[in-house]
């Protein structure tokens, strides 16, 4: 591995994603484990330590293993990328500010858990449920039809759409409640 900045990157987003402490220490001896690797099957092993079975913060010998597994975009890998670009969002845009997505599945969902204003005002809790709900809506969310690309602005508490349509909004919400009841009843 070469990209030491990435790799920092890495370690601390597993460090949050596991709630483990990431010192200096800890991070010299992966550094050190996986230097032999290429960037590439480490970011593949890296992003696959997000999606794949992983019982609390990944070895090296796991993350190794990881390398191993054929690439497949799952769709919880799709709702990990897509949850990845809302806080990048959060923190670039903040609430106050117009906020387009590369895909217009993560509008919808966004405001099928509350819309982005609340979104931005979570506390850490909250953030944690948020991203959790959002995880387990997106891949349903994405098997629909996106007819209409949301362009959502926050305007103090009220979010306008480019359709400004707040029926279709409420519709929407409660379809994304109505998928959710249905899967966790099968």
């Amino acid at each position: 591995m070469e990209n030491r900045e990435m790799f920092l990157e890495y370690m601390t987003a597993l460090g949050e994603y596991h709630r483990a402490k990431v010192s200096k220490v800890l991070m010299d001896i992966y550094w050190r484990g996986l230097e032999p690797y290429t960037d590439e099957q480490c970011k593949k092993a890296f992003d696959l330590c997000f999606t794949e079975e992983t019982y609390g913060f990944p070895k090296i010998p796991a993350i190794k293993k990881l390398m191993d597994l054929p690439q497949e975009i799952t769709d919880e890998h799709r709702a990990i990328e897509a949850w990845i670009e809302v806080t990048d969002k959060v923190k670039s845009i903040g609430n106050y500010g117009t906020v387009e997505f590369s895909d217009p599945t993560i509008g919808q969902c966004i405001d099928a858990i509350g819309g982005w204003y609340h979104l931005c005002q979570c506390t850490n809790e909250q953030w944690t449920w948020r991203q959790k709900e959002f995880e387990r809506l997106y891949p349903i969310m994405s098997k629909r039809s996106n007819d209409n690309f949301l362009l959502l602005e926050n305007k103090g508490n009220k979010i306008s759409h480019e359709l400004n349509e707040s029926s279709k909004v409420e519709k929407l919400r409660q379809q994304a409640q109505q998928l959710l009841k249905e899967e966790n009843e099968s």
